[in-house]
This record gives structure tokens, C-alpha cells and sequence, in this order.
């Protein structure tokens, strides 16, 4: 009998910890919710100068801006960056002597 009633201690123990683990996961999640953003934007920002300096060096070895984004792959960029914000792509138009990079 001692063996089963040490069997429910545990898994009472068990479904005890969780419990609190889980509240204090819930608890500590609004908190980070800030940080993860200003992490997005900031990577999002890190890839528009990559693909920037990409766009220049295309521009200096052909004499114009690509088409595309994806023609900047694999010579400029080993792919181009995904946008890491939620909803978001990023946005390129090129405009024979100039072009136009934003995330949208």
C-alpha cells in the first residue's frame, strides 16, 4: 500500500509543479512580448543595410540595379532575408538609377 500511496504523492508533486511553472510562464510571457519585437525590428533593419550593400555592389559591377531581389542570388546574397515581423514582406522597386527598399 505505501508504494501506491508514494505513487500519488508523485504524480500530485508532478501536477503541482507544472501548475506553478505554467503560471509563472504566463506571468513572465507579457513581459517578453516587448523585447521579441524590438529583436524583429532590429534584424529587420540588419538585413534592409544587407541588402543595401548587396544592391550597391550589383550596381558597380553591372551598371544597373536588378530587376528583382532574387537576382542579387548567390553572387551578392546567399538568399534573400526573410522579413521577421509578422505580416510584413519586404518591398523593392527599382527605378533605373535609383531604387526603392522598405519593409510593407
Amino acid at each position: 500500500m505505501s508504494t501506491r500511496n508514494e505513487i500519488v504523492t508523485f504524480v500530485l508533486t508532478v501536477f503541482v509543479l507544472f501548475f506553478v511553472m505554467g503560471t509563472l510562464v504566463s506571468m513572465a510571457s507579457p513581459n517578453l512580448q516587448p523585447q521579441v519585437i524590438q529583436t524583429r525590428n532590429t534584424v529587420d533593419k540588419l538585413n534592409l543595410k544587407i541588402i543595401n550593400q548587396a544592391l550597391q555592389r550589383y550596381y558597380l559591377e553591372q551598371g544597373a540595379y536588378p530587376e528583382q531581389l532574387s537576382q542579387l542570388v548567390p553572387e551578392y546574397l546567399d538568399e534573400v532575408p526573410k522579413v521577421q515581423q509578422q505580416g510584413k514582406e519586404i518591398s523593392y522597386k527599382n527605378k533605373d538609377t535609383s531604387y526603392k527598399l522598405a519593409i510593407k
